[in-house]
């Protein structure tokens, strides 16, 4: 968490929000998709729903973070912090496929040139359904979802458009 709250503090300037709560809010972001994991509400820290939970917000704010320029915006650094306090406020994993539908949208068209348009368009398709899915009735399917569609975007950025290194991206 500190070289995430690192990282977004430089990308990001003075999003304090961002980097407080990747460095001192961990517990509290992961309870707040515990329950959209399958376990009950308030799961704490260690607990393996919170962990998953954490992973997914600290793996979107890292993709996030290294690809600053990616976004199709007048200010990208003010949408950017716009983005990852979104992130930052996830509660359940619908509120996490609304953040990962959001940030699609506002990415430049030439950021997932790699990417053919078929599999763009089944990767939005899947979003929606993890954005508007009944999290009561398949939490697990759901979470995976949320996981796939995390994998296939980051993998789906053209190499230039991450800060990340072939090893960074490799570990990623």
């Amino acid at each position: 968490a500190g070289g995430l709250s690192a990282a977004a503090g430089a990308v990001v300037g003075s999003v304090s929000l961002v980097a407080g709560a990747a460095a001192a809010g961990t517990v509290a972001l992961g309870g707040g998709l515990t329950s959209a994991l399958g376990l009950s509400a308030g799961a704490g820290e260690g607990e393996p729903s919170a962990e998953v939970a954490l992973g997914l917000v600290n793996a979107l704010l890292e993709l996030m973070g290294s690809a600053t320029n990616a976004l199709d915006a007048e200010n990208p650094q003010a949408e950017l912090a716009g983005h990852m306090d979104a992130v930052v406020a996830c509660r359940t994993v619908n509120d996490l496929g609304a953040c990962l539908l959001d940030y699609w949208y506002a990415l430049r068209g030439d950021v997932l040139s790699p990417w053919p348009l078929h599999m763009q368009q089944t990767w939005v398709r899947l979003a929606y359904l993890a954005k508007y899915g009944d999290v009561r009735r398949a939490p697990g399917p759901l979470a995976r979802a949320a996981c796939g569609l995390l994998l296939e975007l980051g993998d789906g950025f053209r190499p230039a458009a991450s800060s990340m290194d072939a090893a960074q991206s490799d570990a990623w």
